[in-house]
């Protein structure tokens, strides 16, 4: 069935134009490339030098390419101002590169100020050269090109050169050999001629392998490269050349790009696992050492990635691959993802020879590559708008990270990460940028941003610490329990800390909010509110919270009075919970004086049903219960009997315990029925008594050390026998 369609009225078109155009405003557009042009035409393969090297430079308003064309001749350039139309070429140093057509024994820098190159001339040896580049393309040499070394490489040996200046336009340059190995040079002199610096050159590694330099901000140079044995390294040059640290080991295909952002260095290498070929990055920070790898992406062998500096913690990789040019963004925390950027063709030539910016221009990245087959190839240019980059880090109100924000830029929203950063890009030059920071649901921060230039702020938003420091009713904090407590924020979203310290922090906004706290499984205070306003208010920083947490004190003693030390206590709860969760397992009761032992329960949860106490000495036991609203002290009489002997240590098991002890009994005595007698009888009677009393008052009164039951009643026995046993044998 044929679909029916409607034809847009005028009126809708023109709202749906409006609608469109309202969104420009905005400014912000993904990533713009610049068609690729052809810089000249060539003849040879190696026209643009390796991805370490620079040949690509923006100065003065105008972009700078530097590649070889024919055998036996100097360095080629030209020079844009827009990427598109390019100069006729010109000679870029004096002498030829010899019977090569080699852009790798090429490399050249630019400072702000400087233009300097060193290249290996036809004879082996290298050559510096520094002067002012001017608006036209043209440029001021300071004075004719110096040799710098007295080394001869060898004609068809490139010394794969690289050059840095440092902000006093000292220059820094590494060449390799076959022979000699690595070596950096350092120039002493800034006035275009060359002398070397006391203790220069010194040798980076023994073997030829290519060098890249960078300067850090601190003046000094840090050199990475490739050595034997497939490992990448990294030597920081400070005055003397420092021990060489690991960059990655087994890397089999090692090439290495590095760039610096301020003292920390970053790194890209090629690294062979199995067969397949990864693109890897690493980051050194400064006074740390080298941090883990991550994976730019996966590439073909022999294809090489050229780093980018852009902005702090902004970097760009720039890479060729087969037919596509290529690149991915680090924002300070991850690689974004495989960017292509152009589709080639023919195919790029060498994938080591795809030459990026050491630093974006004009917020933009760029390419020089060589392309085509024999006996044509053709130098290539492509550049990218990327824009200005927002790199935001969201810290509450006493400087702390906060994790987990959720960041508005514009239209844009994402979640800072667990250092605290939320990065934005390809924002147009000037654009206005709406920032706000909503935590938990409540916006915390709210500012404008105008994009001049790529930035990097710290959003210090309306967020702060409050300690909530959980104790017992007499002040202490929870210690002998893990204590839970619970936080709800103003947007009814809560958060549990379980803590064993009896303190929690937990980070907060303006709004209501409120808490509550459970210990051994009981609420223990109130759900309390919290109005939260001035993050400055010292009552919005720490509460100190007393809750309803008593101590229980047991007092243990026996039938007859003696304490009862090393019987066992056990305490469970009316709600039947499972209190050796709690950390509450049974317990010894201990000596206090000589009729109780005595255990405390410091910090207990209110309990307005019951705890009951089980103490347990042998196989006699006593129980009490007791509600908790207050500290409380009971006492618990365990029943004492005399037994027989004990069998062995701790007296015997499964015996009869007999009766209770009676006073002594003394047998009536006859005696005659003559005058006065009744009284002398009256008399030994009462004498009787006072000498039993004197004897029993003893045994009892006298303090003795801790005794088991049945110790106590076999020593009364033992007493009452021998007293009676003489009050016989006298009769």
């Amino acid at each position: 069935m044929k679909m029916k369609t409607r034809k847009l009225k005028p009126f809708f078109l023109s709202l749906l134009i409006i609608c469109t155009l309202a969104v420009l405003p905005w400014q912000i557009r993904l990533a713009e490339a610049t068609p690729a042009v052809t810089v000249a035409n060539v003849h040879c393969s190696d026209a643009t030098a390796m991805y370490y090297q620079d040949q690509l430079l923006y100065a003065q308003g105008r972009y700078w390419a530097a590649y070889a064309n024919y055998l036996g001749n100097p360095i080629k350039y030209r020079t844009s101002t827009d990427g598109a139309a390019w100069s006729s070429e010109a000679s870029i140093t004096l002498g030829s590169t010899g019977s090569t057509c080699d852009a790798r024994q090429f490399s050249w820098t630019y400072d702000g100020i400087y233009l300097a190159y060193v290249y290996q001339k036809d004879d082996g040896s290298d050559y510096f050269r520094m002067g002012v580049p001017n608006s036209d393309g043209t440029v001021n040499w300071l004075a004719t090109e110096q040799r710098i070394n007295t080394v001869n490489h060898g004609i068809g040996t490139p010394s794969a050169p690289t050059i840095v200046l440092n902000s006093t336009h000292n220059a820094y340059v590494s060449t390799t050999d076959y022979t000699l190995g690595t070596y950096l040079y350092v120039n002493s002199l800034a006035n275009g001629g060359w002398a070397n610096a006391t203790g220069t050159p010194v040798q980076i590694v023994n073997d030829y392998h290519a060098c890249q330099l960078v300067t850090l901000s601190n003046g000094n140079v840090y050199a990475a490269y490739e050595s034997p044995l497939g490992t990448v390294k990294g030597r920081l040059y400070n005055g003397t050349l420092q021990a060489a640290e690991t960059i990655d080991i087994s890397t089999t295909e090692m090439g290495i790009s590095i760039v610096a952002d301020g003292n920390n260095v970053h790194a890209a290498y090629l690294k062979k696992i199995d067969t397949t070929c990864y693109s890897k990055y690493r980051r050194r920070t400064f006074s740390v050492g080298w941090g883990n790898n991550a994976t730019i992406d996966t590439l073909s062998e022999g294809y090489m990635t050229a780093l980018t500096y852009d902005s702090t913690n902004s970097i760009y990789a720039v890479y060729g691959m087969g037919s596509e040019l290529r690149y991915n963004h680090y924002n300070g925390t991850a690689w974004t993802g495989r960017v292509v950027w152009e589709s080639v063709s023919p195919s790029i030539v060498y994938g080591y020879g795809t030459i990026s910016y050491r630093k974006t221009y004009n917020h933009e990245i760029a390419a020089l590559y060589n392309t085509g087959a024999s006996p044509n190839w053709y130098v290539k240019f492509s550049k990218l708008y990327v824009g200005v980059n927002l790199n935001l880090r969201t810290k509450d109100w006493n400087g702390g990270i906060i994790e987990g924000a959720t960041v508005y830029a514009n239209e844009t929203t994402k979640t800072s990460d667990s250092n605290g950063w939320a990065n934005f890009t390809n924002y147009d030059l000037n654009a206005i940028v709406e920032v706000k920071v909503k935590f938990q649901s409540v916006w915390v921060n709210s500012t404008t941003v105008t994009m001049d230039s790529s930035k990097t702020i710290d959003v210090k938003c309306k967020v702060w610490n409050l300690t909530i420091n959980a104790k017992d009713n007499g002040g202490t904090l929870l210690t002998q329990s893990a204590t839970n407590i619970t936080f709800t924020y103003s947007n009814n979203t809560s958060t549990v800390h379980n803590t064993t310290t009896g303190t929690a922090t937990f980070k907060v906004m303006n709004g209501t909010s409120y808490y509550r706290i459970k210990y051994q499984g009981l609420w223990i205070s109130a759900n309390t509110t919290l109005p939260l306003t001035d993050p400055d208010q010292s009552s919005n920083q720490t509460i100190n919270k007393n809750c309803w947490v008593y101590s229980l004190t047991a007092y243990v003693t026996s039938s007859i009075g003696v304490e009862m030390s090393g019987a066992t206590l056990t305490l469970t709860r009316g709600d039947y919970a499972n209190l050796t969760d709690y950390g509450l397992t049974p317990k010894t009761a201990e000596y206090y004086n000589s009729t109780h032992a005595r255990y405390v329960w410091t910090q207990l949860a209110n309990q307005t049903a019951s705890y009951t106490v089980f103490a347990t000495s042998g196989t006699q036991t006593a129980s009490q219960e007791t509600s908790l609203t207050a500290n409380k002290a009971i006492t618990l009489t365990i029943p004492t009997f005399v037994t027989s002997p004990p069998s062995g240590p701790g007296g015997p098991s499964g015996t009869t315990p007999p009766p209770e002890e009676q006073p002594p009994y003394v047998a009536p005595v006859e005696t005659p029925t003559v005058p006065g007698a009744e009284f002398n009888t009256g008399i030994m009677v009462l004498l009787g008594v006072v000498i039993s009393a004197v004897v029993v008052a003893a045994v009892f009164a006298k303090p003795k050390r801790s005794l088991q039951s049945w110790q106590i009643d076999e020593k009364i026995r033992r007493k009452w026998r021998k007293k009676t046993r003489s009050k016989y044998r006298r009769d």
